[in-house]
């Protein structure tokens, strides 16, 4: 199963959603992160992640089972 997660602003959002990730992750899920590129290290350092991409790259992404748009834009 695989999971896209959107959140693109503010950093300290974007570090919040940590433990969602790890949930998903957890449940067996592969998780893709899409955010802003200035976060991305960030993602990819700290958060269990298959991909973290920006948005300009998103559609690069496999298909997935799952979409979560903390973003809501």
């Amino acid at each position: 199963m695989r999971a896209i997660v959107l959140r693109f602003s503010s950093l300290g959002d974007v570090v919040l959603t940590e433990p969602l990730v790890r949930a998903l992750s957890d449940r067996g899920y592969t998780v893709d992160f899409v955010t802003h590129d200035a976060y991305v290290p960030l993602v990819r350092a700290c958060f269990p992640v298959a991909r973290a991409v920006t948005v300009e790259r998103a559609a690069d992404l496999p298909a997935a089972d799952l979409l979560v748009d903390l973003q809501n834009s």
